[in-house]
């Protein structure tokens, strides 16, 4: 397992030349949360889960590092958006 400090957050998991790249963990540096999952070529690519502090749980899948529509929700209150 690889470890990385960027400008905008810490990257734990799988690496490809210093990239993230496989499964993986990237936690923000401003404490809005962390995601964890697949990465391709250092972004958000695959199925994973996106936690929101104070917020709730994205759990779906991703593409070229935003939601790609696909995926569910759970918010801390417990009501659940598909």
């Amino acid at each position: 397992m690889e470890k990385f400090k960027f400008k905008d957050g810490i990257y734990e998991g799988e690496a490809t030349n210093n990239i993230p790249n496989g499964k993986g963990r990237w936690t923000f540096e401003k404490d809005y949360g962390y995601y964890e999952g697949d990465f391709a070529s250092g972004v958000f690519h695959g199925k994973g889960k996106l936690y929101f502090k104070d917020v709730g749980i994205f759990e779906g899948d991703w593409g070229d590092g935003d939601f790609t529509g696909e995926g569910k929700i759970l918010y801390d209150n417990g009501v659940v958006e598909e």
